[in-house]
């Protein structure tokens, strides 16, 4: 196992507490908005890049088939406690091959700016495709990045092991290559140690994205912000269905 790939797996467990303030139920009921507007028949669920199952959670309560794939098993061994109705299977996003298609299939957060350049987004959306039913509908979570963003925040996330700091820089690197650093300062007994997780994410505008899911056959409409209502935001939700032949 890489080095990167432990050190993400040995702090899935606090990946909870620094999102236990996300609206995941506020993200969950536009999901079920938007499948009543696409008057989407089936209820199997594929969530990409599921992480630790919060979603997931949900969505199972609201009687959804859910089936979550995520890269690191860390964050799946947490789903797999949280919410043992949903199926769960360690892939890549690029390339994971489930011979099954769904009605919903999600990307959501900011898991899709993993793809490190348009090729792998594409190649990323073409595999969505190809695991969605006709009459599906395919959600894309596409943040904007700010050009130049430079900003630090931290925050004291009290766990079982203890009191643990946690210091967030965020640095965009030119042409909305992101990079986020999380120093970890985990208590040792009566020491501390820092620990550096790193994670380097890439930017896409709006018409990128647009670009790359009609490059991938698909049609699609934009929301914003988790609301079926709203003309503009920060945060542009690509809903995607399969052209008709």
């Amino acid at each position: 196992m890489e080095k990167k790939e432990a050190l993400y797996q040995e702090f899935a467990k606090y990946y909870d507490l620094i999102y236990k303030d996300k609206k995941y139920d506020v993200e969950t009921k536009f999901i079920n908005d938007l499948v009543k507007k696409n008057v989407v028949q089936g209820r199997t669920f594929l969530n990409v890049a599921c992480g630790t199952g919060s979603h997931d959670k949900i969505l199972v309560k609201n009687g959804y088939d859910v089936f979550g794939i995520d890269k690191n098993e860390g964050m799946l061994k947490i789903a797999r406690k949280k919410v043992p109705q949903a199926k769960y299977k360690q892939g890549d996003m690029r390339n994971f091959s489930l011979n099954k298609k769904f009605d919903i299939i999600a990307c959501l957060f900011t898991s899709l700016n993993y793809n490190p350049s348009r090729k792998d987004f594409l190649k990323t959306v073409r595999n969505f495709k190809r695991h969605l039913k006709d009459d599906g509908i395919m959600i894309l979570d596409c943040p904007l990045f700010i050009s130049g963003e430079d900003r630090q925040s931290s925050e004291m996330l009290d766990t079982k092991d203890g009191k643990i700091f946690v210091l967030y820089d965020f640095v965009e690197k030119g042409n909305l290559k992101l990079d986020i650093t999380l120093y970890w300062q985990i208590p040792k007994g009566k020491k501390y140690e820092v620990v550096k997780d790193r994670h380097c994410l890439q930017g896409y505008t709006l018409a990128e994205y647009q670009e790359i899911v009609r490059k991938a056959g698909l049609n699609h409409k934009v929301y914003w912000n988790y609301s079926l209502t709203k003309k503009k935001g920060t945060r542009p939700l690509l809903v995607c269905t399969k052209k008709r032949s």
